[in-house]
């Protein structure tokens, strides 16, 4: 087999968990290369992308239907390219609608599968371990009480930590937005806006938000707001909602939720990794 590893992050949160985890396994596997589905981050990083988490990322039965035809010619496209590239090993990041059904295709060719963050088997449809357990080879997991709760049913897991806790920690000392800000926001309230990383979330959710700030703002003129944007979305999407409240304080920050969330008093957050 060719040395290639092929790496599936259908999700902003995805790509910035599977960025993290490429970086550290770069120095340990010298002569690989990365290819796959993913965001700007595995893309910073060497990744090869033959489909892009701006089309993928969906949420809501209506969403998946609505793009069925193109969700299939997604999985076509990355079967002919498994067929062609013949990759050593496959890493599937949480995405389980598409990485779940890959992960039996995989199985099929021979490739082993591991699967980092999975879906919440644990919560609901609990059926969906018996299919991790038949098509992947390893589970690395991210909280404790899932590796206990996937031991029950004999599957091979890993506790790994939530990735999370490393990053906190490796800001926890570090001024991550610039003294200004800081200096500017020390005597008001500052509220934080994490509308989440898809668009339709944006769509949906930003609107109301920035109403609901500018209700704030009416009431205590002195607040301040900031917003967590991500840059696998087109910033003409935060601009078209952001048009409409051209009075309003916001400061506008690109991929660094924590430098955000350092600086606000409170937040209000789309559920999801965020949360």
């Amino acid at each position: 087999m060719d040395r290639n590893i092929l790496i599936i992050a259908g999700e902003p949160s995805g790509d910035q968990r599977a960025s993290e985890l490429i970086k550290e396994l770069k120095p340990l596997t010298p002569g690989f290369s990365f290819w796959g589905f993913g965001g700007d981050l595995l893309e910073k990083e060497g990744v090869e992308l033959i489909e892009h988490v701006r089309d993928l990322s969906l949420v809501g039965v209506w969403e998946v239907i609505k793009n069925l035809g193109k969700i299939y010619a997604q999985y076509k496209h990355l079967v002919k390219n498994i067929d062609r590239r013949k990759p050593s090993l496959a890493i599937l990041i949480d995405y389980p609608g598409f990485n779940l059904k890959i992960a039996k295709t995989l199985k099929k060719k021979n490739i082993p599968v591991i699967y980092y963050i999975i879906p919440q088997v644990w919560a609901w449809d609990k059926k969906r371990v018996y299919t991790l357990k038949k098509y992947t080879d390893e589970i690395l997991v991210i909280f404790r009480f899932e590796q206990t709760f996937l031991k029950k049913y004999d599957v091979n897991c890993t506790f790994v930590g939530h990735p999370l806790v490393d990053t906190a920690l490796k800001l926890k000392n570090l001024s991550v937005l610039g003294n200004e800000t800081a200096q500017s926001n020390n005597k008001k309230l500052c509220l934080a806006l994490l509308p989440g990383s898809r668009k339709h979330e944006i769509d949906y959710l930003l609107p109301t938000m920035l109403q609901a700030a500018d209700n704030i703002h009416k009431e205590i003129p002195a607040t301040t707001f900031m917003i967590a944007e991500n840059s696998n979305l087109d910033k003409s999407l935060y601009d078209s909602c952001l048009d409409k409240y051209v009075s309003l304080p916001v400061e506008r920050v690109r991929n660094n939720t924590f430098g955000v969330l350092e600086k606000c008093d409170f937040a209000v957050v789309a559920s999801g990794t965020a949360t």
